[in-house]
């Protein structure tokens, strides 16, 4: 869940994996307008600098308000026939190691991970928290949680450093 202060969005997620398995639904982002108590399916779009025009459900990720700029974060998850509708049950989940931006005010996700992240040894990533710290003129995230070939007790941190100039917006 992302938030300002207006609005919720929810993202991401997994459908049922007992039976009756529940095949998930084309990709569809939720807002919930605090001020009118409404559910709606938000229109989004995807920056043109996102390396894809494709934004997929994910799951277990960890996901990041920073209200105060109207920006949403989520870090990692994974894909599968639980998450991506048409995804068939005998293709193995896909690990992520993503940073995907959503701006609450404008409903337009960026992929940031183009710019260098996956460069910088971040393995993919599921079952963690991210937290926000603003330092100066920066956002810090710092996330907490295993990578995916040490689910159990392997605890790693990984700061993600991103200029408030990098992300088009000014401090508030």
């Amino acid at each position: 869940m992302w938030h300002n202060y207006d609005k919720i969005f929810l993202y991401g997620g997994l459908f049922s994996d007992v039976d009756p398995v529940t095949s998930p639904p084309a990709f569809a982002l939720w807002e919930y307008d605090i001020a009118s108590s409404k559910w709606s399916e938000a229109d989004t779009s995807v920056a043109g600098d996102s390396g894809s025009s494709e934004i997929q459900r994910a799951a277990e990720g960890a996901g990041v308000s920073v209200p105060g700029r109207s920006l949403g974060f989520y870090f990692g998850g994974h894909l599968d026939g639980y998450t991506t509708q048409g995804w068939s049950q005998s293709v193995p989940r896909v690990y992520l190691k993503s940073l995907l931006e959503f701006d609450l005010d404008k409903k337009q996700f960026r992929n940031i991970t183009k710019n260098g992240l996956e460069k910088a040894g971040v393995p993919e990533r599921a079952d963690g928290v991210l937290v926000f710290v603003s330092l100066d003129m920066r956002l810090v995230f710092s996330e907490f949680g295993s990578d995916k070939t040490r689910f159990h007790g392997a605890m790693k941190v990984f700061f993600l450093l991103l200029e408030a100039v990098r992300m088009r917006r000014s401090p508030r």
